[in-house]
């Protein structure tokens, strides 16, 4: 299966901040070990499934949490705060 590239590039940083905030709802259930390969095994099968290298996807977000710092945005400062508290508790 493949998927249009230039939607991946052009997606807008509420839908992605929005879809990271409802994949971390479900995971904070689990065990802060299994989070992460729970995670990690769902983009990792995610993007076999896709055909797209690792490295794509990791450079958009990074393209678009910059973006966001630059434009005072504060979505991807909001999920940092998150996982802060979050791991904080354990």
């Amino acid at each position: 299966m493949r998927i249009d590239r230039d939607l991946i590039n052009q997606a807008g940083t509420k839908e992605v901040s929005q879809g990271i905030v409802a994949i971390a709802d479900v995971v904070q259930k689990l065990p802060v070990h299994i989070r992460v390969l729970a995670a990690a095994g769902f983009l990792a099968l995610l993007l076999e499934r896709l055909d797209i290298p690792p490295q794509d996807p990791m450079t958009i977000l990074g393209n678009l949490r910059a973006e966001a710092e630059r434009e005072g945005r504060v979505e991807f400062r909001a999920i940092e705060a998150y996982f802060k508290d979050d791991l904080a508790e354990r």
